[in-house]
């Protein structure tokens, strides 16, 4: 590996923030008017760019 970083707690930093952008996305949805749940489960699995999605989505 080019760095020397421990495997497991990077591991755990990378799955916290992954389910934090995850969040981050149904909440905004919820703030657009969308369904806050089918957007958290879709925030956990894409996290990245399920939040560029619901960014770019419009208002209902």
């Amino acid at each position: 590996m080019p760095f020397d970083l421990p495997f497991w707690p990077t591991v755990s930093v990378l799955m916290f923030l992954h389910c934090a952008i995850g969040l981050s996305a149904a909440v905004l949805a919820r703030q657009k008017g969308l369904d806050f749940q089918s957007w958290l489960v879709k925030g956990l699995i894409g996290g990245t760019v399920a939040l560029i999605i619901v960014a770019r989505t419009q208002s209902e």
